[in-house]
């Protein structure tokens, strides 16, 4: 019993530890708590029904998915059936900054002459970013909901009492859906490759990592050019060599193989650093 309960707790703390960066990425990209939680629902069921299928199962049993999952079979039978997919897709709750952002840039009284949505006075009634806020904020201060839609470049300040829209959706400046993707790809293959190390001891997959607690400045770029040249050079053999090998193999008697490297950097936390200040604003 104890080594479960103490399994249970190493698993709690890891899945924290994985939902809180996994969360950080849904900010940048403008989602909501509610939206996360519906698409793990969603990851859930297709996960256990993967796994069934590539055990065998060539039937979904609802029941038993709904058994695994925690879920009911009534949400169990919506997620998997395919109208309630598309539902989701074209009907999905907005988070308070895209349903504002959104709002902003349709609706006939907050647009200009020229359909574009109009700079507005930040507080007070009518047509004003405050108004905005209360109708779409969900009880989030004006002032806060407005300090995240400036850190992340959706709207910009004119003056002290002025505000303008420069997105659509609040996404973080430098994301694409290449770079998106790609991130779905690459952090999916990790957790998958670790995972079957953790279940299986003779696991073909290989993941290892060094570290150190500090490392003199001066040194990082040093070690990144290096990791780049000697991680570059050893990608390209292992391409060549899977890629002269794949020439006489089938796809059916193949087995999908990648190779990612990566590393990381953690800034040291500066103590005793100075806050920016909040730009003061006026009410009139």
């Amino acid at each position: 019993m104890a080594k479960a309960e103490s399994v249970r707790g190493a698993a709690d703390a890891a899945l924290l530890q994985i939902f809180r960066s996994l969360f950080s990425f849904a900010i940048d990209v403008g989602l909501s708590v509610r939206e996360v939680e519906s698409l793990l629902r969603l990851a859930a069921v297709q996960r256990v029904v993967a796994d069934r299928r590539q055990r065998g199962d060539k039937r979904t049993n609802k029941s038993s998915v709904a058994a695994t999952t925690g879920l009911p079979r009534s949400a169990v039978s919506n997620l998997l059936s395919e109208r309630i997919k598309k539902k989701r897709t074209t009907e999905r709750k907005q988070s308070a900054m895209s349903q504002l952002l959104s709002y902003w840039h349709k609706n006939p009284r907050f647009v200009d002459d020229r359909s574009q949505p109009a700079t507005l006075r930040i507080y007070g009634r009518g047509r004003t970013f405050e108004h905005l806020a209360r109708k779409f904020g969900k009880g989030v201060p004006t002032r806060a909901l407005l300090d995240e839609l400036l850190r992340i470049g959706a709207v910009e300040l004119v003056n002290e009492r002025m505000v303008r829209a420069n997105a659509l959706v609040p996404v973080e400046r430098g994301l694409n859906v290449s770079a998106i993707s790609t991130f779905g790809d690459r952090a999916s293959n990790l957790i998958d490759a670790m995972l079957a190390n953790i279940r299986e001891q003779k696991s073909g997959s290989f993941v290892a990592s060094v570290s150190a607690k500090s490392v003199r400045e001066g040194l990082v770029p040093l070690v990144r050019r290096e990791i780049v040249r000697k991680s570059s050079n050893f990608l390209a053999d292992v391409q060549d060599m899977m890629t002269e090998e794949s020439s006489t193999v089938t796809k059916r008697r193949g087995t999908a193989f990648r190779v990612t490297v990566f590393s990381n950097e953690e800034k040291a936390k500066v103590i005793g650093k100075r806050r920016v200040a909040r730009k003061n604003l006026r009410r009139s």
